[in-house]
């Protein structure tokens, strides 16, 4: 008589994992899997979707404040980074804590070139074939990257030449705040100023620079240290006479060089 099947025998066979098993993609984890392509492609998308959403971000809050907007976009992007960068060591069968690597300039471009695990490995499984779009969002950084160089060499020194000249516009409205006093000072004494006291009103003075009147009422507004490598450079407002009374006033004068000015006071080419 046939001997009747136990059910909580262990199997004889040998069990193998099935074939063509994988896991889905979970970019937002520290668990999991993610090959090389999927890797290059999702970085280069979120890092480019992230510092797009931070440059609006920063034209929103304006000059002042747009360090906020530049912290905020490292944070995502170092966050989006190490959760990737994880499941990237995760794929070749490696801890978590290699992700480090990020933290060394260029270091961390050996997650790109390491193949993954062929089947499952500690981990788990590996994700689905890729398909076309991860292929293409993998090309991406290698064209990308030259056209974001090239970029950033235009749009760092202009975005600097922008800054200075906005800080230094403060500077001149307060200097251009003594046209009036110095114009009402000649009408009434017939000459024109020859220091700040004459006129009965302190200097001038802002975080960006400071403002003082010199021989014949030329008001002198030097860069404070707040500048950086513009520090102690000067921007001179000297009035010119006709007729008895100011009749213009001439800014092309003092040290700045005028990249930083505003198109009105530099002088001719």
């Amino acid at each position: 008589m046939a001997e009747a099947a136990n059910p909580y025998q262990a199997p004889r066979a040998d069990v193998h994992e099935a074939p063509g098993e994988t896991q889905p993609v979970r970019v937002f984890s520290v668990s999991g899997r993610i090959g090389r392509l999927r890797y290059i492609a999702f970085g280069a998308v979120f890092y480019l979707t992230i510092w797009i959403a931070a440059v609006v971000l920063a034209m929103m809050l304006g000059a002042q404040n747009a360090w906020l907007a530049i912290v905020l976009g490292w944070l995502a992007i170092m966050t989006i980074g190490f959760m990737l960068t994880i499941q990237r060591c995760h794929d070749f069968n490696t801890s978590g804590w290699l992700s480090l690597l990020l933290l060394v300039p260029l270091a961390n471009l050996v997650f790109w070139f390491i193949p993954g695990t062929d089947g499952s490995n500690r981990y788990g499984a590996p994700t689905p074939p890729n398909g076309a779009w991860v292929i293409v969002g993998a090309l991406v950084p290698l064209i990308l990257v030259p056209i974001v160089g090239i970029l950033a060499a235009v749009a760092i020194p202009a975005y600097q030449d922008y800054t200075y000249r906005a800080k230094i516009s403060e500077v001149i409205m307060v200097g251009s705040s003594l046209r009036t006093p110095i114009a009402e000072y000649y009408m009434e004494k017939r000459k024109l100023p020859a220091n700040v006291s004459d006129l009965g009103a302190p200097p001038g003075e802002t975080k960006y620079g400071s403002v003082t009147i010199g021989p014949e009422g030329t008001v002198i507004m030097t860069l404070s240290p707040q500048m950086g490598s513009l520090r102690d450079r000067t921007i001179i407002l000297r009035p010119e006479l006709a007729g008895g009374q100011i009749n213009r006033w001439d800014c092309t004068g003092g040290t700045l060089q005028p990249r930083y000015r505003p198109a009105s006071c530099r002088a001719p080419q």
